[in-house]
């Protein structure tokens, strides 16, 4: 059968019921007569279970509009019964959300190759190691915001810089008389940045090799490395001048060449950050976004409001100018995100294993303290003693979008056995999950 296939059922968009077998056609045909529903006016994607005669008729209404599109209503048919019970997430904050869309369309839909770049920029990211953190809009937009990204149409693009909005473009005749104030975009951050995610989630950062910030800003990723027992150091020329510039093994240049207006100055602070790097050296810029064609014209980017300046270079171009400018290979690991290698060993290692897949195991500091390796809590123990039971458990509820009946669930003993009843077990579960 053709589709998503998740648990026991399948999804497949509206458009590829005429490729199913013929019975299952006369399924849908059934309930859409029986629901008193059209395709592709009412519904666009069917979630078909093969071991009943229950199936669901969803409506997606941005499907090929929005890139993680939301559920607004959902039709669940019972042929059996010939019974229709219908669920409007109309009015809800955060509804379902759909991923991978390209599996649910047939391979020669027009639609496919820009759904699997998108699906691959979101490997990429590591936003699918979780799946009980992405089934649901609030949820995954947070997921999306901790990585250090934004989404704009079907994007991903880097949070990098503070960013202001020109409502109007302004007369180039208005340029400020005073200098442009770089330090104004550098961000305050709790989470790591994205560059630093990046390092994190290819094993760059498990202690073994050294790292210095090139244009450190605020010192927020200094602050969460030092708490992870990480050899690390920085420099801003605002924010820490007095801190010296120094080689270490890895040297992040985090959104610093986006924010400077002289092209000669942006070489220098390139070349200098690559002088530094004894393995690898990370680059980051501002991606190309709505913003790029809002502000004051100047060089070659704008000039907001806050008198701040803005390169935005689309991925292309970042790499193009990397690439010449260190005449060495710039390899891009995100969105506005890539690594240039000063030595080959391992640049050969990374790129042999860059399919590996390290979670970003580090803990984040507190300002002005030194934490403890916080303890386990009974509950959470619990979990992770049956974590192999409440995962699927979870991720089965949030596709039904209801607790699962006994007869829904394939771990009935084993979930009994652990928890005394299925009661107590889904009960522990709702605690435990948002």
């Amino acid at each position: 059968m053709l589709g998503k296939k998740v648990l026991n059922n399948v999804y497949w968009h509206s458009s590829l019921t005429i490729a199913q077998s013929d019975d299952v056609q006369q399924q849908i045909a059934a309930a859409e007569t029986l629901a008193n529903l059209q395709a592709d006016t009412d519904y666009n994607v069917v979630k078909y279970d093969g071991k009943s005669q229950a199936l669901s008729l969803l409506w997606y209404p941005g499907f090929f509009i929005d890139a993680f599109p939301a559920l607004e209503k959902s039709y669940r048919i019972d042929l059996d019964a010939q019974r229709v019970e219908k669920r409007s997430y109309q009015a809800s904050f955060n509804p379902p959300i759909l991923h991978r869309k390209e599996l649910f369309l047939s391979q020669d839909d027009p639609h496919i190759t820009s759904f699997k770049e998108l699906t691959a920029t979101a490997e990429q990211l590591g936003l699918f190691e979780n799946p009980i953190r992405i089934g649901f809009k609030q949820a995954w937009e947070n997921l999306i915001a901790e990585k250090g990204f934004q989404l704009v149409d079907h994007q991903f693009v880097p949070i990098g810089n503070f960013e202001t909005n020109y409502d109007e473009p302004q007369d180039s005749e208005s340029l400020p008389g005073t200098a442009i104030s770089r330090h104004l975009t550098a961000l305050s951050r709790s989470n790591l940045s994205a560059p630093m995610q990046c390092l994190a989630r290819h094993g760059f950062l498990e202690g073994n090799w050294s790292v210095f910030d090139y244009g450190c800003g605020r010192g927020d990723d200094i602050r969460n490395l030092t708490a992870n027992a990480i050899t690390v150091s920085g420099w801003d020329p605002h924010y820490a001048p007095e801190r010296p510039k120094q080689a270490a093994d890895i040297v992040n240049l985090g959104f610093v060449i986006n924010v400077i207006e002289s092209y000669q100055e942006r070489l220098e602070a390139l070349r200098g950050a690559y002088h530094l790097t004894q393995q690898v050296l990370v680059v980051s810029a501002m991606l190309l976004n709505q913003n790029a064609f809002k502000g004051q014209t100047f060089n070659d980017g704008v000039i907001t409001q806050r008198n701040t300046f803005q390169k935005y270079f689309t991925q292309t171009e970042l790499k193009e100018f990397l690439s010449d400018t260190l005449d060495t290979e710039a390899i891009p690991v995100a969105p506005g995100i890539f690594f240039i290698f000063k030595d080959t060993d391992a640049e050969q290692r990374f790129l042999l294993n860059r399919q590996r897949s390290h979670r970003n195991v580090l803990r984040l500091s507190q300002r002005s303290s030194n934490p403890a390796v916080p303890k386990l809590s009974r509950n959470e123990k619990k979990y992770l003693s049956f974590k192999h039971l409440l995962d699927p458990l979870w991720q089965q509820t949030l596709e039904l979008g209801r607790l699962p009946e006994k007869t829904e669930l394939d771990n009935l003993i084993e979930l009994t056995e652990s928890f005394g009843s299925i009661s107590k077990a889904l009960h522990f579960m709702l605690a435990q999950f948002d």
